[in-house]
C-alpha cells in the first residue's frame, strides 16, 4: 500500500513538472520576436479591454534591436493615420472603431530600418500591445549642400 501511494505521488508530482514546463514554454513563445524582411521585429499580445467594449486601442514601444534603447520620434503608420513615439519610444492609437478590419503597422525611424507588421484583424474590444525592434540602418548619410 506503501509503494502505491508514493507511485501515485511521483505521478502527481511528474504531472505537475509537467504542465509548468509546458506553461512556460507557452509563455515564452508568445514573447517571441516575430521576424520580419530584415533583423528587426516585433512581439504581438491581444489583450481583453475590460472598460469600454467598443473601443480598441493599439499600444506599445519602439526599441533598439541593439541594445534595447527607446526609439523616440520614430512614425508609425495605421491605414491613413500617422503618429509618432513619445521620448520614451511609446505610442498609442486610441478609439478604433474598424470591427473586423485588416491592417497592419509600418515604422520608420531616421537611422533604422523599416519593420511592417503581417496583416492583423482589428476586433472591438480587443487591445493590441505590439513592441517593435528596430534594427540600425548600415546605409550611410548623405549629407547634401544646397547654394
Amino acid at each position: 500500500m506503501k509503494n502505491l501511494k508514493m507511485e501515485q505521488t511521483q505521478a502527481v508530482k511528474l504531472y505537475l513538472l509537467v504542465l509548468s514546463l509546458l506553461f512556460a514554454y507557452s509563455s515564452a513563445q508568445s514573447q517571441t520576436l516575430i521576424p520580419t524582411n530584415n533583423k528587426g521585429g516585433y512581439i504581438f499580445e491581444k489583450k481583453i479591454n475590460k472598460e469600454k467594449a467598443t473601443l480598441t486601442k493599439i499600444y506599445g514601444h519602439v526599441y533598439s534591436l541593439k541594445d534595447s534603447s527607446e526609439i523616440s520620434a520614430a512614425k508609425i503608420t495605421l491605414g491613413c493615420t500617422k503618429i509618432t513615439t513619445n521620448k520614451d519610444g511609446k505610442f498609442i492609437f486610441q478609439g478604433i472603431y474598424n470591427d473586423l478590419q485588416t491592417n497592419y503597422l509600418q515604422i520608420v525611424s531616421l537611422g533604422y530600418k523599416t519593420v511592417e507588421t503581417d496583416f492583423f484583424q482589428i476586433v472591438t474590444g480587443v487591445n493590441l500591445k505590439i513592441d517593435f525592434y528596430l534594427e540600425e540602418d548600415d546605409k550611410p548619410f548623405i549629407d547634401c549642400i544646397t547654394n
